[in-house]
């Protein structure tokens, strides 16, 4: 159909300003959503680390005597070549070693000979984000990859489960703990 200068009106498509309009509707809307996960993800990565530590903590609150790296190197039997030299990344394995320990490492393990079934205190399949393997003796992980401390406090006769939090670093304000005293995961600046 024509108008009455003669152009055509029927428009078989987009012109090239209704598609760049569209476009940077487009890019506004994914640049807007971009940051909102991201803020997101930055406040899950804390609840994730307590969420494990949590668990862990209970876990290790029902075991008696508790853990110790002396204890663990015994109960490793030949596995026990494989534990770090590192305390820190050893007292990690020492975590999946009595939460979540893997069937091969059930099954070579002295600790775990006499058992007939493979029954881990905490599935694997729930720490499978969390589990780093180098060598046999996977170590646990917090949310941003780096080893969970597992220590016991002989001046307090207790333990404690610590992740290094967002920087990396040790005994900073945004490490979190799990203290078994309150039962909870809390920021290093609240218990110290």
């Amino acid at each position: 159909m024509r108008n009455r200068l003669g152009r055509n009106t029927d428009r078989a498509g987009f012109t090239l300003i209704e598609l760049m309009i569209v476009i940077g509707i487009i890019a506004l809307l994914v640049s807007v959503l971009a940051v909102a996960i991201v803020t997101q993800m930055g406040k899950s990565k804390p609840k994730a680390t307590a969420s494990l530590l949590q668990q862990a903590g209970s876990a290790i609150e029902t075991m008696t005597p508790r853990p110790n790296l002396k204890q663990f190197r015994i109960h490793a039997g030949v596995l026990a070549g494989d534990i770090s030299d590192d305390e820190k990344i050893a007292s990690s394995q020492l975590l999946a070693f009595y939460l979540c320990p893997a069937r091969d490492v059930w099954e070579q393990a002295a600790y775990y000979s006499s058992r007939e079934v493979y029954e881990p205190m905490i599935n694997q399949d729930q720490w499978t984000a969390n589990l780093v393997n180098e060598g046999q003796l996977p170590y646990l992980v917090d949310a941003w990859s780096q080893e969970i401390h597992y220590y016991y406090d002989r001046t307090r006769k207790t333990f404690f489960i610590q992740s290094k939090g967002e920087d990396g670093e040790w005994n900073t304000d945004d490490d979190q703990l799990y203290d078994p005293r309150r039962s909870r995961v809390e920021l290093y600046s609240e218990i110290k």
